[in-house]
């Protein structure tokens, strides 16, 4: 089985891993297993990709195109993403309609009725494991257009030779896994958390939130100018 291409182009989950086992072996005489460390990997890189959610080159940025007949062949609306790795839509649209509407749950159903000035927006609700759609009297188009941030994938490591895959985060965030994954050992054998192991996560996720902050804004200058 050929390696999986993810964002990292370098670490491998051996590598971390092996990072990781390193630090286990000088806090217990236990070996912590793979898949204990491919919870903490993972439970790390899906906290680092909350954080990138609001940036708008988002690493894990993703378009589905959904078709007319499928929406409209859904019950009652309701376009199944079970199974889908779906974090959060940022945004639906098609050529005839534009930008659909996001609403409540509450809102769905009277939504077109109470705001007028909507009438002509298609509105979508994203609830569990379905996108609930309401055209009102509008029409979809042929090609609809689901903009969304994904979860980080998890690794597969049934056989040994999927170590050999790269982690699904960018290289320059890779630091940043490992010391918050070692954060998880340290709490799970109840050692306490070195003061500048602590120090530096914190430090590095301000980091990006600072960078994610600034590019926004600058994003939001350019639009205005």
């Amino acid at each position: 089985m050929a390696a999986l291409i993810n964002l990292s182009k370098n670490w491998t989950y051996n590598r971390v891993f092996g990072v990781l086992r390193a630090l286990s072996k000088t806090l217990t005489n236990d070996t912590l297993d793979n898949e204990l460390l491919n919870d903490f990997v993972y439970a790390a890189m899906c906290s680092i990709a909350e954080i990138l959610g609001s940036t708008a080159y988002n690493d894990y940025g993703e378009i589905e195109a959904a078709t007319k007949t499928e929406i409209e062949a859904a019950t009652a609306n309701q376009f199944d993403i079970a199974g889908k790795n779906y974090d959060n839509i940022i945004k639906i649209t098609d050529a005839d309609n534009g930008l659909y509407k996001a609403v409540s749950l509450q809102e769905q159903e009277n939504f077109h009725a109470n705001i007028v000035q909507y009438a002509a927006k298609i509105v979508y609700t994203k609830f569990g494991s379905v996108i609930i759609f309401n055209p009102g009297a509008n029409t979809y188009n042929a090609a609809v257009s689901i903009y969304y941030t994904r979860l980080p994938l998890k690794a597969d490591i049934a056989t040994a030779e999927n170590l050999g895959d790269t982690l699904d985060i960018s290289d320059k965030y890779v630091d940043l896994v490992i010391n918050k994954a070692k954060i998880s050992i340290y709490e799970m054998l109840q050692v306490a958390i070195p003061a500048g192991l602590a120090n530096s996560v914190d430090n590095a996720t301000e980091r990006i939130k600072n960078s994610n902050m600034q590019e926004l804004q600058a994003i939001k200058a350019n639009e205005k100018s």
